[in-house]
């Protein structure tokens, strides 16, 4: 599944957005598509709270306060590609900065062939990347075949049987092995304990008299004995 939100204030742009996304890629691609549409900031805020798998990011930056919300979703969801609509008028330093990291580009006011053009570019390169896996985790889950980037990923978890990968606001649970996993992951993957293995670039700090590493979003870690010599390769 591809996991896409659209962000714009206008109804009615917000509605031939989501329409031209919808369009493009039942044509372009046999895989689920799950598209949902945020009336403003605030509503695209409480969307991504309850579905945390974001791969593509549609904005309309013309919005109060979207350059900042651009960039605490960079922070957040560093691997999603990012599609920015822009009016003609707005200076592109406003918007083209590594902070906020765009994918593509489309100025306002736009004819439909710009529209399709633009939309079509951005969802080949979700499909690349959901076929490369060098770039994420591909797994079956209860609802099908999930894409995971990895750099969404805060933590491997091995519980009841299962493995269940750990997102901002959600997990995914599915049938594998750690030990498995963990030929496969990139080397920036480290295992911090038995039953986990965590993504070393969410890494916010180290508590050894705890035992514990502490991710950003707040999630803590047990840290074993027998781990610790391995955030020690990895400067940590």
């Amino acid at each position: 599944m591809t996991a896409v939100l659209i962000c714009a204030a206008e109804p009615r742009e917000r509605v031939r957005l989501a329409n031209t996304f919808r369009d493009l890629a039942a044509r372009l691609s046999d895989d689920e598509w799950a598209i949902a549409s945020a009336a403003g900031l605030g509503d695209a805020d409480q969307r991504l709270r309850n579905a945390s798998l974001v791969d593509l990011v549609c904005c309309d930056v013309s919005e109060d306060g979207a350059l900042d919300w651009l960039q605490r979703l960079r922070a957040a969801y560093p691997e999603a590609l990012l599609m920015l609509v822009a009016d003609r008028h707005m200076s592109p330093a406003l918007y083209l900065r590594p902070q906020i990291l765009a994918s593509s580009l489309l100025l306002k006011p736009y004819e439909e062939s710009q529209l399709r053009q633009v939309v079509e570019e951005i969802i080949g390169c979700c499909l690349l990347r959901a076929r490369d896996e060098d770039k994420s985790l591909v797994v079956r889950t209860e609802q099908g075949r999930v894409v995971l980037p990895y750099g969404q990923i805060y933590y491997l978890e091995a519980r009841e049987k299962r493995v269940f990968a750990r997102l901002l606001h959600e997990e995914y649970a599915f049938y594998d092995t750690l030990g498995r996993l963990g030929e496969a992951l990139p080397d920036y993957f480290i295992r911090t304990h038995r039953s986990y293995v965590v993504n070393s670039r969410m890494i916010e700090r180290i508590q050894l008299s705890d035992a514990l590493v502490t991710l950003r979003g707040g999630f803590q870690i047990p840290l074993s004995r027998s781990c610790r010599a391995n955030l020690k390769e990895f400067g940590k």
